[in-house]
């Protein structure tokens, strides 16, 4: 998607998450400046096996993602609690 496709159906998520809250929503992507505020859970997968797995804030941590990826990175969050994430 491009970015206006992808915070349209970002956007759409959100809504249907607040709105709608007796839903369990899945969303799987690789890409940690699409995961929304409203997701309390979270895993994160390395060569196939359960890496981490819990709640949103014990799971999306520098530490997790760098070893994840293999990489050096800073996690920041900003002030609407999406994620983006510097490498370094």
């Amino acid at each position: 998607l491009d970015v206006p496709g992808r915070e349209f159906l970002l956007r759409t998520i959100r809504e249907l998450a607040e709105t709608r809250p007796e839903l369990t929503l899945v969303f799987i992507t690789q890409r940690i400046e699409d995961i929304l505020p409203q997701f309390t859970h979270g895993m994160i997968l390395k060569e196939g096996q359960i890496m981490a797995d819990g709640l949103r804030e014990e799971v999306l941590t520098e530490e997790n993602l760098k070893q994840a990826f293999g990489m050096d990175l800073q996690l920041i969050q900003t002030r609407s609690g999406r994620f983006w994430t510097v490498i370094e």
